[in-house]
């Protein structure tokens, strides 16, 4: 099943064909991060966050990134109303 975002997906503001080179985009992707931890007690432990990764990209190259983790636990209204903003700057960063 295709959500609405697919249809829109790589168009430009006006809803008619690619991106034109020169103009600012935001780029959603949904990724996991990992971390080595050390313990100095035993074998170093490695740690997976899901995450999602707001891409700002000019002239399609991407200029600035910002990772937010989702954790496995139900989102609370802190970390929607701190994925909001995050959407909401890189927006208006690429109007």
């Amino acid at each position: 099943m295709r959500c609405p975002a697919d249809d829109i997906a790589g168009r430009d503001r006006t809803g008619g064909g690619p991106p034109n080179a020169n103009e600012r985009h935001v780029q959603l992707r949904w990724e996991s991060r990992t971390v080595i931890v050390d313990d100095p007690h035993g074998p170093a432990e490695t740690v997976v966050y899901p995450g999602i990764a707001v891409v700002r990209r000019e002239r399609g190259h991407a200029v600035d990134e910002l990772w937010l983790p989702a954790g496995n636990a139900e989102p609370t209204i802190a970390d929607d109303e701190t994925l909001i903003d995050a959407l909401r700057t890189a927006w208006r960063w690429s109007i």
